[in-house]
């Protein structure tokens, strides 16, 4: 009925064609089943099924009857009916079936060694960024390989030997110990709180080494609040300049990091952390007369998004009033959240700006509110002389 190679049942049923198919491939797939559960050298992946592993294994190949790997490579073959018997027979070539594995396995090997070979040049080249994002590359593209090895092994035994070569754990460890040798200086130094105008920039300049020698091409993050707002990356003497428009940073708090661009888990064991500017921005008044007939919630969104990008707001009746008029056509419910299309018009001096956004929300209100929010409103205030 098996052999090494090809694997073969013949069944019958009184029921159907159908269902003496069904039996032949079951039966091919118990003997699948039986040959890998008694095979000593069954490879086991890195996840650890306990006592469960061989039921897990049985219960998978029963799964993968109608599974499209398996059916590539089974042939079923129509026999003449006996009486009232329906025949069938179902055979497995399992080198047939297990070839695209294996070129699966062979393709991602050689992607994983060709990444290593340029992680530990760029290494060699103190391009730390390079090599660590050449790492993370290695990661994504080892990834499939123990599940590919798992489920070849429901159709034919394999051993430790076929398991991922790789050598990527020594060469994080080699980036790490090398990184520890970095030193980054910056101009000025963090203060405890440094003052500046709106319109005025913060100007820091960089500066990178490794083992007292300048270090060219490391790059560095500027954030606020999660943001980057702007990246620099140092020359060829190890320096970097960055300018940051106080304007730039429009919520609280009023804080600046620099980071290098080195993966989060790399830089802590490297040791390397980030710097951090507390700032206090005198930010300019906005007197502002709004006109707005709806709820609370959406009006103080629209106060809100304008004192992002200009300054402290302030209520005037001194002033000439904007309109708001706003149109909310809902488009899509899910799970009692629906989202609206929003449209918002603002209109002073006989002039408009309109800006649309689509807010989601379990009311209406909700939804415009949080629509609001992430609508560019600088131009509208540019071109209507909202503040005054």
């Amino acid at each position: 009925m098996a052999s090494a190679r090809v694997i073969s049942w013949t069944a019958y049923s009184e029921e159907s064609q159908a269902a003496a198919d069904e039996a032949a491939i079951a039966g091919v797939a118990r003997q699948i089943s039986a040959q890998v559960g008694a095979s000593t050298t069954v490879y086991h992946s890195e996840t650890d099924y306990g006592s469960s592993a061989e039921n897990r294994k049985t219960i998978q190949t029963h799964n993968s009857i109608r599974s499209e790997v398996f059916l590539k490579g089974l042939k079923v073959k129509k026999l003449p009916k006996e009486g009232k018997n329906f025949g069938s027979s179902a055979s497995l070539d399992t080198d047939e079936l297990t070839s695209l594995y294996r070129f699966k396995l062979a393709e991602i090997q050689k992607k994983v060694s060709e990444l290593e070979v340029r992680a530990e040049k760029n290494l060699l080249n103190k391009q730390f960024e390079e090599s660590a994002k050449l790492l993370n590359e290695i990661s994504s593209t080892s990834q499939p390989y123990a599940s590919i090895i798992e489920e070849m092994s429901l159709y034919t035994p394999v051993d430790a030997s076929m398991g991922l070569k790789t050598r990527a754990a020594q060469i994080q460890d080699a980036l790490v110990n090398d990184m520890r040798s970095v030193s980054i200086s910056v101009e000025p130094a963090p203060a405890s709180v440094i003052k500046l105008k709106n319109d005025e920039k913060l100007n820091i300049e960089l500066i990178a080494s490794h083992k007292s020698s300048a270090l060219a091409g490391f790059t560095f993050l500027v954030e606020h609040n999660g943001k980057t707002l702007a990246e620099a990356t140092t020359n060829s003497s190890g320096k970097a300049s960055v300018q940051i428009a106080a304007s730039k940073i429009t919520t609280p708090p009023y804080e600046v990091t620099i980071t290098p661009r080195i993966p989060l888990n790399i830089r802590k064991s490297a040791a390397i952390g980030s710097l951090k500017y507390s700032l206090q921005i005198e930010k300019p008044a906005c007197y502002l007369k709004l006109s707005c007939s709806e709820e609370k919630n959406i009006c103080v969104a629209i106060m809100d998004n304008i004192s992002k990008s200009f300054g402290n707001v302030i209520e005037s009746s001194e002033v000439a009033p904007t309109t708001v008029l706003i149109q909310a056509k809902p488009t899509r419910t899910l799970n009692q959240l629906t989202s609206y299309s929003i449209s918002l018009s603002l209109s002073k001096g006989g002039l408009q700006c309109q800006r649309e956004k689509t807010g989601t929300g379990r009311t209406r209100e909700e939804a415009i509110a949080n629509a609001i929010k992430k609508m560019e409103l600088d131009q509208c205030q540019a071109s209507l002389k909202i503040c005054q």
